[in-house]
């Protein structure tokens, strides 16, 4: 029986893999136009512009706890209710249990005649409880969540993935290291 290089296989499988992979998509052009991107339109991470042309529209930034902070180009007269929605609502939710709700803070900051200033803050959980008008942002607004995450419950998957982790180990001992050890 011949014997087969191993060396060359890896190397081999892992470039077609590579290959495989890198063409099996659309380009990035096709996919930027299934999702409605305009030719010439700016698309790069962080900034989403959510107006179509022509129409009036006001520039904001949403950093801290939100989960796609960036720079946002929305229509004049988007509140602050609607840019949330736009960002993905806060980040540190965690496991939502009736418990115990996460402390997440909302600011507006707004540039006025003597600086910037905050001109708007409230507890998330006051916001989505609350019947309530929520405020129209302006040009330049910051929109600002601070939080802190639920610690997560222990479930099935971390207990296995302990157990894995055990049964790993011991199978190394007990396949590799013990039968070196005896010789």
């Amino acid at each position: 029986m011949k014997h087969v290089n191993s060396r060359g296989i890896l190397p081999a499988v892992l470039l077609g893999i590579l290959i495989l992979f890198s063409s099996a998509g659309p380009a990035s052009a096709q996919i930027q136009q299934r999702m409605g991107f305009q030719a010439g339109q700016v698309n790069v991470p962080g900034y989403y512009d959510l107006t179509r042309p022509g129409q009036e529209a006001v520039n904001i930034n949403i950093w801290g706890a939100v989960r796609t902070a960036g720079y946002y180009v929305v229509p004049a007269g988007t509140d602050l209710s609607q840019v949330l929605s736009f960002s993905g609502g806060p980040a540190t939710l965690g496991e939502r249990r009736r418990d115990r709700r996460p402390d997440i803070t909302v600011s507006i900051s707004r540039e006025m005649s003597e600086g910037r200033k905050v001109v708007y803050v409230a507890d998330f959980n006051y916001l989505i409880n609350e019947t309530q008008v929520y405020p129209v942002l302006e040009d330049g607004d910051i929109v600002i969540l601070e939080g802190e995450p639920l610690p997560r419950r222990w479930e099935a998957r971390d207990y296995l993935s302990l157990v894995s982790t055990g049964v790993s180990v011991l199978l190394l001992v007990d396949r590799f290291i013990y039968p070196i050890a005896r010789n």
